[in-house]
């Protein structure tokens, strides 16, 4: 499933587009380890995030913005070691987790 995301609030544009494709990943992820999920998941969680304050931040760039060791492993990690499992690119969660590995190896002390 691909959608356009338009709208006034935080996600839109180019960077809509490729939070749209990392949760495309993680649904066909799902879907491949027979997980149901609901066909609206993208457009509930664009809607989420959409929902949030301006400025706000998760625990996870919080952590890596402060050099310390953060959640990388276990949620985009494992996005992209269960795609491998599974036999699915995950381009934008692949990117993600190197781009940002660096930074988590530096906070463990690894780099």
């Amino acid at each position: 499933m691909k959608i356009a995301v338009f709208g006034a609030g935080g996600v839109g544009g180019y960077f809509g587009g490729r939070l749209t494709q990392s949760i495309d990943e993680v649904i066909f992820i799902a879907r491949a380890r027979d997980i149901d999920l609901p066909e609206n998941a993208i457009a509930k969680t664009l809607e989420w995030i959409d929902a949030l304050p301006s400025g706000g931040t998760t625990s996870m760039q919080r952590d890596i913005m402060d050099g310390k060791s953060s959640e990388l492993e276990t949620l985009t990690g494992a996005v992209v070691r269960l795609g491998q499992e599974a036999g699915i690119d995950t381009p934008i969660n692949a990117f993600i987790y190197n781009s940002l590995l660096p930074m988590e190896m530096k906070a463990q002390g690894q780099l």
